[in-house]
């Protein structure tokens, strides 16, 4: 194991933990501690940053990824990019960074690119409910109504419990009525 790999995984269970706090309900975090969370955030992004000139192989990879999950949780969605796209070099198959650059995608309304991803991701990791909508919302984002209600359809036959899916094959057919 290379010395950087524990210093990494520590950084990166701090980084999970601070993600979810900014990226949870508005009224569950006071404005005072987002702030907060979010300087700490830019602390860990300097910090990383330092180690890029020394890392190799799979350490540099996942420095890359971590960038590109801190860059996302501070809406540098830009800077993401860059970092899932490099990561992506060499770990192509990994389909947690699929489903983040994914994201980071659609924010930067690159639809194709997303849809691209999303269909990635579905073939290395299979079907899931998210990773479906995932799929019909990029479809919707690039006005392909009829696609995105398929997919859709196929998502609540596989899983008709699924409540989210209920509710975004709902926000397609609202703009399917709008066409």
């Amino acid at each position: 194991m290379s010395t950087l790999k524990p210093i990494l995984l520590e950084i990166s269970e701090r980084l999970v933990d601070l993600t979810d706090a900014v990226r949870g309900p508005e009224d569950a975090v006071t404005d005072a501690r987002r702030h907060e969370i979010r300087m700490e955030l830019r602390s860990i992004g300097d910090r990383l940053v330092g180690f890029l000139d020394h890392a190799t192989g799979d350490d540099r990879t996942f420095l890359m990824f971590m960038l590109g999950s801190l860059s996302a949780a501070l809406d540098l969605w830009d800077k993401a990019d860059y970092a899932f796209a490099e990561a992506r070099k060499d770990w192509p198959d990994h389909v947690g960074l699929l489903n983040e650059h994914y994201y980071t995608l659609i924010q930067l309304s690159r639809y194709p690119e997303a849809l691209d991803t999303v269909e990635a991701s579905i073939r290395i990791g299979g079907e899931t409910p998210d990773l479906l909508q995932a799929k019909a919302i990029a479809l919707a984002y690039m006005n392909r109504l009829a696609e995105a209600k398929a997919v859709m359809f196929t998502c609540i036959a596989k899983y008709p419990n699924d409540a989210s899916s209920h509710e975004t094959l709902a926000e397609i057919d609202q703009l399917t009525a709008s066409d």
